[in-house]
This record gives structure tokens, C-alpha cells and sequence, in this order.
């Protein structure tokens, strides 16, 4: 019998290598064991990278399915919500052409890992 999590089908076999490997060692934090449990099962998205997102939430559910028993998480969560200050405030308007701004740079903004 398997159940299905995450678009993938896990085998009774499988959630027993997820418990072991939650027994194995207590202190391992969820993070750890999503991608302990990706490449014990070989579990990759497309791009070769683990699939550790999708195994933290199939793990949420397998425990909340009383199949594995989860450590506690560690600590609060972090607050996603951005957070407004002096630095975040709009500056001054520039009322001058792009041409009297030189040398001008475009950078991408990326957000933080």
C-alpha cells in the first residue's frame, strides 16, 4: 500500500526509512531531514537539485497522517512581511533626463537567500 504526497507515491518501505532516519539521530533539525530523506529515496527535480521543499511538506503530512513523528521546530519562524524604515522610504524625485544620470547602471534586484 502507498500513500501519495507531493505528486509522489510513498511505499510503506519508504516511511520506514523516514522514521529510521528521524531515530537515528534526535537532534536533526526538519530541513536536515527533508534532504536526508530526498537522497535516501532519490528524490530530484528536473534540474538535478534535491527535492527537499516538497519533502518538508510531505513530511508535514505524513505526520499530521500519524504515519512519522516529527522533531519540534527550532524556534519561531521568521517573519516574511517586509519591514518599512528610513531605509525603505522613497528618496528624492530626480526630474532629469536618463542622459544627465550618466553613467547609468541597471542592476537586478534579488532577494535574499
Amino acid at each position: 500500500m502507498s500513500h501519495r504526497y507531493c505528486g509522489r507515491d510513498f511505499h510503506a518501505e519508504e516511511i520506514a526509512q523516514i522514521r529510521q532516519l528521524i531515530a537515528e539521530d534526535p537532534a536533526r533539525t526538519r530541513a536536515e531531514l527533508s534532504r536526508l530523506t530526498c537522497r535516501r529515496l532519490a528524490w530530484y527535480k528536473a534540474d538535478g537539485g534535491l527535492k527537499d521543499m516538497s519533502a518538508r511538506v510531505a513530511m508535514l503530512r505524513m505526520q499530521a497522517d500519524g504515519f512519522i513523528e516529527l522533531p519540534p521546530p527550532r524556534g519561531p519562524r521568521p517573519d516574511p512581511r517586509v519591514r518599512l524604515s528610513a531605509r525603505s522610504d522613497p528618496g528624492a524625485p530626480l526630474n532629469q533626463s536618463a542622459r544627465a544620470l550618466t553613467p547609468l547602471t541597471l542592476q537586478p534586484v534579488r532577494q535574499k537567500a
